[in-house]
C-alpha cells in the first residue's frame, strides 16, 4: 500500500488540485485578454482605423507581451499533440540557450502562405 504522507518540500494533492484550479483561472483569462488584443489589433487595421506602420507596432508589442501560443509550432492538419509538444520543448531549450527567434507573419510569410493552398 502507498505511503500518503507528504514530505514538508512536496506538494499535497490538496495543494495540486489548488494549483491546478489556478492555472485554468489564469489560462482561461490568457485567452481571452490575448484573443480581445489580437481581434481589436485586425479589426482596427482591416477596417482602415490604422496605418500599417501601427499594425507593425501593435503586433510587436502584442509579441513582446504574450509571445507563442506554442512556441516554435502551430497547429496545422495532421500535427499530433506529441509533435506539438516536442515543438515546444524543442523551442524552450532554444529559448534557454538564447538561440530562438520567433517568427512574426510578414508580406512574404503570407505570400507562402497563400500558394501553399
Amino acid at each position: 500500500m502507498a505511503d500518503h504522507s507528504e514530505p514538508e518540500d512536496r506538494l499535497s494533492p490538496q495543494e495540486m488540485r489548488r494549483w491546478l484550479s489556478e492555472e485554468l483561472t489564469d489560462l482561461s483569462k490568457a485567452l481571452q485578454l490575448r484573443a480581445i488584443e489580437a481581434t481589436s489589433l485586425v479589426t482596427a487595421y482591416s477596417a482602415g482605423e490604422i496605418s500599417a506602420e501601427e499594425a507593425e507596432k501593435r503586433l510587436h508589442q502584442y509579441d513582446r507581451r504574450w509571445g507563442e501560443a506554442l512556441p516554435g509550432t502551430s497547429v496545422s492538419k495532421g500535427v499530433t499533440d506529441e509533435a506539438i509538444l516536442a515543438a515546444i520543448d524543442k523551442a524552450t531549450v532554444l529559448q534557454n540557450s538564447g538561440s530562438f527567434q520567433r517568427r512574426l507573419p510578414t508580406a512574404q510569410s503570407k505570400r507562402s502562405d497563400e500558394s501553399s493552398r
